[in-house]
C-alpha cells in the first residue's frame, strides 16, 4: 500500500495575526483538512533530537549508529507517522465538529484528503524541528500590524475568557518574538518553503490571496477557501473606543514593534534562502539536546563520583566494623576494669564513712567540751571584767576628786596671779610716777640741796623722794632677781589637765592710782 502525501501546510505568526481564520479557509479545500492547534509538534521534534543523540553516543555500541540510521531518516519516519495518524483520524475530528457545530460545511466527509493544515502560532518557534519530521511541510507567515494584534491579544479575554498576555509590554515583546522568529525561517529557508502573507490582503483581495496561497502550496483554486471570511471566526470583540496606551509600557519596546512593522510593509522577503541563517537555526535546534548531552555526560560524572565514594564508604564500613569491634573488645574490658575499682573504692568508701563516723562523734564530743570551757571561761572573764569596772569606777571617783582638788588650786592661783598683776602694774606706776616726780622742775626748785647731792654724787644718789626711792629700788631688784613671776601664768596652764574644762581667765580689775596731793611739798608738775 503507497504511503501517504506527508506535505502539511503550518499557519505561523503571532497569535490574533489571522492565523485561525487562514486555517480554516485552506481547511475547506477539496485536498486540505483543518485540524486543531497540536502545540506539540514543537517540543516533540526537540525531544526526537535528543533522543538521536542518546541512540548515537557510543557509535557501533549503539542501535542507531550500528544500523546506519540517519537523523534526517529518524525525524522523516516519525514524522510521516503523525501524518498518517492525523489522515487516519480525519473522520472522527469530523464527526466531532459536526456534533459541536463548530463550522458549517457544505461538502462531504466522504471526501478523500491527503494533506492537513495546523494554525498554531508557538510553531513560529519551531519551524527548523518541524521541517525535520516534515520535509516537504510548507510554512504561511500571515503579518498583520502590530496595533491591532496589540488591541486583540489585550481583550481575548472576552473569547477565551482568560488572559493571553499579562500586560501591554508583554504584547509587544510577544509579537516581535514570534514576527522575528518567522523572518528567520524566510532567509533561511526561501519562498519555496515559506510565504509571506499580509493580513490586509486577505481582508482586502480575500480571492487573489487565496489564489496565491494555493498555487503557493501546489493546490487548484477552490471557491469554498472563501467561505469562512463570511464568518467571525475566534474574533475578541474588541470595543471600538478601547485604547492599548499603558503607561507602564517601555517606549522602546513599542518603537522597536512599529519599526519592524513598518520594515516588513517596506522590504519584499528573501527571494532564495541563506544557507549560513539555515545553518544558524540548526545550531539553535541542537542546543537544547547539546545542552541535554552535556548535562547528562555531567550526571554520568557524577555518578561515576558517586560509585567510587560508595565503593570507598564501604571500605570505611569495613574499617569502621573492625574498629568498632576492637573498641567494643577494648569497652569490655575497661567495663570489667571499672567494676573491679567500683568495688574496690566502694569498700574504701565504707571505710571511709565509717571513720569520718567515728570522727564526726569524736569531734562532736570535743565541741561539746570547748562550749563547756568556753562557758566557763565566758562566765569567768565576765567576772573579772565586773571586777575591773568596778576598780575603773573607784579610780574615776578618785581622780574626779582629785581633779576637782587641782581645779580649785588652779582657781586659787589664778586669783593669786591676778594680784601679783596688779600689784605688779600698781609698782610699775609708782616707778613711772618717782621717775616723773625726780624731773619735775618745781620739785628740783623745791628741793635744791638734793639735786645738788646727787650731781656731787655722780648720779649714785638719787634726787626723789627717799622713802619712795626706797621702795622702786626694792621693787626693781626683786623683779630682775625674779623674772618667773612673768611666765607663771603660763606654768599656771601647762598644770592644767587636758580633759578639766578650761577655766576663763577674769579680766584684771582696772586700778587707778590717785595722783600725789598736790597742796604738799612733793606735788609735781
Amino acid at each position: 500500500m503507497p504511503r501517504k502525501i506527508n506535505k502539511p501546510i503550518f499557519i505561523v505568526g503571532s497569535p490574533r495575526s489571522g492565523t485561525s481564520i487562514l486555517a480554516w479557509c485552506l481547511g475547506q479545500h477539496p485536498n486540505i483538512f483543518p485540524v486543531p492547534e497540536s502545540n506539540w509538534m514543537g517540543e516533540f521534534a526537540v525531544n526526537i533530537a535528543s533522543s538521536y543523540q542518546i541512540g548515537t553516543a557510543r557509535d557501533n555500541r549503539t542501535i542507531l549508529s550500528a544500523m546506519d540510521i540517519s537523523r534526517d531518516e529518524f525525524f522523516a519516519n516519525f514524522g510521516q507517522t503523525i501524518n498518517d495518524l492525523i489522515l487516519a483520524h480525519r473522520k472522527a475530528l469530523e464527526r466531532k465538529r459536526d456534533l459541536e457545530g463548530t463550522l458549517k460545511r457544505k461538502h462531504s466527509t466522504s471526501e478523500q484528503k491527503a494533506r492537513w493544515v495546523d494554525g498554531t502560532p508557538e510553531y513560529s518557534l519551531h519551524i527548523h524541528g518541524l521541517r525535520k519530521l516534515f520535509p516537504g511541510a510548507l510554512f504561511i507567515h500571515i503579518v498583520r500590524d502590530v496595533e491591532s494584534v496589540v488591541r486583540s491579544m489585550l481583550n481575548f479575554h472576552r473569547v477565551a475568557g482568560t488572559q493571553l498576555v499579562a500586560n501591554e509590554e508583554a504584547t509587544y515583546k510577544y509579537w516581535l518574538r514570534m514576527v522575528n522568529a518567522c523572518l528567520k525561517a524566510e532567509q533561511a529557508y526561501g519562498p519555496r518553503v515559506i510565504y509571506r502573507l499580509q493580513y490586509s490582503a486577505l481582508i482586502d483581495n480575500p480571492e487573489a490571496a487565496i489564489r496565491s496561497l494555493l498555487d503557493f502550496v501546489g493546490e487548484p483554486y477552490s471557491a469554498k477557501c472563501l467561505e469562512p471570511l463570511a464568518q467571525r471566526i475566534n474574533s475578541s470583540n474588541v470595543p471600538v473606543d478601547f485604547k492599548s496606551e499603558d503607561p507602564a509600557t517601555d517606549p522602546k519596546i513599542v518603537e522597536a514593534a512599529r519599526r519592524l512593522y513598518a520594515e516588513i510593509q517596506q522590504t519584499p522577503q528573501p527571494a532564495e534562502g541563506s544557507p549560513a541563517v539555515a545553518d544558524q537555526l540548526e545550531a539553535a535546534f541542537q542546543e537544547p539536546y547539546l545542552r541535554a548531552t552535556r548535562l547528562q555526560q555531567e550526571l554520568s560524572d557524577q555518578i561515576a563520583k558517586v560509585k567510587h565514594y560508595a565503593a570507598e564508604i564501604e571500605q570505611y564500613k569495613l574499617q569502621l566494623a573492625r574498629q568498632e569491634q576492637h573498641y567494643t573488645a577494648e569497652i569490655g574490658e575497661y567495663e570489667l576494669q571499672l567494676a573491679r575499682q567500683e568495688r574496690h573504692y566502694t569498700a574504701e568508701i565504707e571505710q571511709y564513712k565509717l571513720q569520718i563516723a567515728r570522727q564526726q562523734r569524736d569531734y562532736t564530743a570535743e565541741i561539746e567540751q570547748y562550749k563547756l570551757q568556753v562557758a566557763r571561761q565566758q562566765r569567768h572573764y565576765t567576772a573579772e571584767i565586773e571586777v575591773y569596772q568596778s576598780q575603773i569606777a573607784r579610780q574615776e571617783q578618785h581622780y574626779t576628786a582629785e581633779i576637782e582638788v587641782y581645779k580649785s588650786q588652779i582657781a586659787r592661783l589664778q586669783r593669786q596671779l591676778r594680784d601679783t598683776r596688779k600689784l605688779s602694774r600698781l609698782l610699775d606706776n609708782v616707778e613711772k610716777a618717782a621717775k616723773q616726780l625726780s624731773n619735775s622742775r618745781r620739785w628740783k626748785l623745791a628741793n635744791v640741796g638734793a639735786v645738788i647731792k646727787a650731781k656731787l654724787s655722780r648720779g649714785k644718789v638719787p634726787t626723789g623722794y627717799d622713802p619712795l626711792d626706797k621702795i622702786v629700788t626694792a621693787y626693781s631688784h626683786w623683779r630682775v632677781s625674779h623674772p618667773e613671776v612673768a611666765n607663771i601664768h603660763d606654768e599656771i596652764k601647762s598644770a592644767q589637765f587636758p580633759n578639766i574644762p578650761r577655766v576663763a581667765p577674769t579680766e584684771p580689775e582696772s586700778e587707778t592710782i590717785d595722783p600725789p596731793n598736790c597742796d604738799t611739798a612733793n606735788c609735781a608738775d
